[in-house]
């Protein structure tokens, strides 16, 4: 396991600056721009990099000043943050101003936006962060690790936790971007925020099970159906297969499979008639993104609607999804059993409840996340609250 202490953490709460010499700052922007200025956080990241340069400057060697002169930062992000830079420049009142010049700005800004990572932990304020050696970290569409974070002391750790045996020389990867997405819909995302095409070997020459369909040859059984899925960007009729029987379809069968790939983007929620439009769909199979993504969506709807018996519904659905898709040890699945823990909680079912949060700590712990404090939670959960303590804070 490697540990990585941030050198900078940004927290995603405009609210939290405000205590800050900067706070005045931080208003006279919004004042003359709205709290536009504050969308992408560049605002803020700002002022985090001020207050800590205040504190530790130029002549201290500190790593923090690194980050304008031997950090990644591709002409394309420097060319996007161009404008957002020259605004904040402008609006910096002495002695601030003296601290960094625009071209600074400028570069902060842009390797700020493709080397930060979301940090998420469970009971802390959102955050992005900058590690030293987290940066170094390649893109992979099917990594071989995954990161954590812990906050002890006020600083945030990156740990990051093999999900394979990595061979000698093999980069070591992380996604970038949640992996549960089709191959082009990745490379977009992947383009547009870190600059990159992805040319992995997930995306030109592996089976993309995000954009499953049915093969109309396999039994028509959930059991034994065949899945018929793309390999690589799917531009190529012989790229398309069946991972079972090994049948390629004909150019009129792609044509309906895109069709009806396309139809399911317009279904609508519509209680359980909508969810099993998507998973007994004739043509797509029921873990193609689309449908996972819909799920998902309905799943957040139905519980903040209070309907938990609706929601239970749409988390196991969304659970057979990952199960397909995902490596075992990926704490996605791990999120949605505790959704699932939360339901059943929610419903007075106290033995499925501890249950559902023990197979999420069972995929936590095997994830290397033991420490962290989203396992710490489920793990209360998991093991240490009694059966009536469950009913009682029904």
């Amino acid at each position: 396991m490697l540990r990585d202490d941030s050198i900078m953490t940004v927290l995603s709460v405009y609210d939290k600056y405000l205590e800050s010499p900067l706070s005045s700052y931080l208003q006279s922007l919004v004042r003359q721009y709205g709290k536009e200025v504050l969308t992408q956080g560049h605002s803020l990241v700002l002022t985090t990099f001020l207050l800590q340069a205040k504190r530790l400057p130029r002549e201290t060697k500190n790593p923090l000043w690194d980050i304008l002169t031997e950090w990644f930062c591709p002409a394309e992000a420097l060319a996007e943050a161009k404008e957002t830079a020259a605004i904040l420049h402008e609006f910096l009142p002495s002695p601030w101003s003296e601290l960094i010049t625009l071209a600074e700005v400028n570069r902060l800004l842009a390797v700020y936006d493709v080397n930060s990572l979301i940090s998420q932990v469970a009971g802390e304020a959102p955050r992005t962060c900058l590690f030293p050696y987290g940066r170094l970290l390649e893109h992979g569409c099917s990594p071989n690790s995954q990161v954590c974070f812990v906050v002890e002391g006020g600083i945030t750790t990156l740990q990051l936790n093999c999900l394979r045996p990595i061979k000698k020389g093999e980069p070591v990867s992380i996604s970038y971007i949640p992996v549960y997405k089709p191959t082009a819909m990745r490379r977009e995302l992947l383009l547009a925020r870190y600059f990159f095409y992805c040319q992995c070997k997930q995306c030109t020459e592996l089976p993309d099970l995000c954009r499953a369909f049915v093969c109309w040859f396999c039994p028509k059984n959930k059991k034994d159906q065949g899945v018929v899925v793309p390999c690589g960007d799917g531009s190529r009729l012989d790229q398309w297969q069946c991972l079972q029987c090994g049948q390629h379809p004909t150019a009129e069968k792609v044509h309906e499979m895109l069709g009806a790939e396309e139809a399911i983007t317009r279904i609508k929620a519509d209680k359980t008639i909508g969810m099993y439009k998507l998973i007994d769909n004739e043509i797509v199979h029921f873990t193609h993104y689309h449908v996972f993504q819909k799920l998902d969506l309905w799943a957040e709807t139905s519980w903040k609607e209070q309907d938990a018996r609706l929601c239970e519904n749409y988390i196991d659905a969304l659970l057979k999804c990952c199960q397909r898709v995902l490596p075992a040890e990926d704490v996605t699945i791990a999120q949605y059993h505790e959704f699932m823990g939360q339901i059943h909680h929610a419903l007075g079912n106290a033995h499925t409840a501890k249950h559902e949060y023990g197979l999420a700590l069972a995929i936590r712990e095997k994830a290397g996340q033991g420490n962290t404090s989203w396992c710490n939670q489920t793990r209360k959960m998991a093991l240490e609250k009694s059966l009536a303590d469950f009913m009682d804070s029904k």
